[in-house]
């Protein structure tokens, strides 16, 4: 859940970004405000990168796995979201964090609650460097399962 928080800080950007309309006029942020159909920032498009966590491929053991993809330096993740394939199983209840290089993105209390398509909460963060989309059993492995993982982020 996005709290109060992240959205002053999200907030607090874009008061210091200069917003242009679609048509390219320059609105003066302090006066006019974003309104709909005004571009936030110049430049940034909406981006996102899926990996997969499989069981059968990487195994389930309390462990960091690479998903093989890279987050850009800049990046402004903004949603996390998983997709499970097949189920995940555990003799435990492992707990699942999705990170960018260690940097905690999303955290899943219960990963064998895990079904179809969802919306997780996500940590606003801006990436500092590239880094590599990583999958993290945590509390206790895993013994079958398929996850995609999908993080969607403002491309710098």
């Amino acid at each position: 859940m996005i709290t109060n928080k992240d959205l002053e800080k999200l907030n607090e950007f874009h008061r210091t970004q200069p917003a242009l309309t679609h048509v390219g006029e320059r609105k003066d942020n302090a006066n006019v405000g974003v309104r709909l159909g005004d571009l936030i920032r110049e430049g940034h498009s909406s981006a996102s990168v899926i990996g997969t966590w499989d069981f059968d491929v990487d195994g389930g053991a309390v462990d960091v796995y690479s998903l093989g993809v890279k987050l850009p330096k800049g990046a402004l993740v903004k949603g996390v979201y998983t997709n499970t394939v097949s189920a995940v199983t555990s003799a435990g209840t492992p707990e699942i964090d999705v990170l960018a290089g260690a940097t905690v993105l999303a955290s899943i209390a219960d990963a064998t609650a895990l079904s179809g398509v969802e919306s997780q909460t996500v940590t606003l963060v801006k990436l500092s460097d590239e880094e590599y989309l990583n999958f993290e059993i945590k509390t206790a492995a895993a013994t079958a399962g398929k996850v995609e993982v999908i993080v969607e982020y403002l491309a710098p």
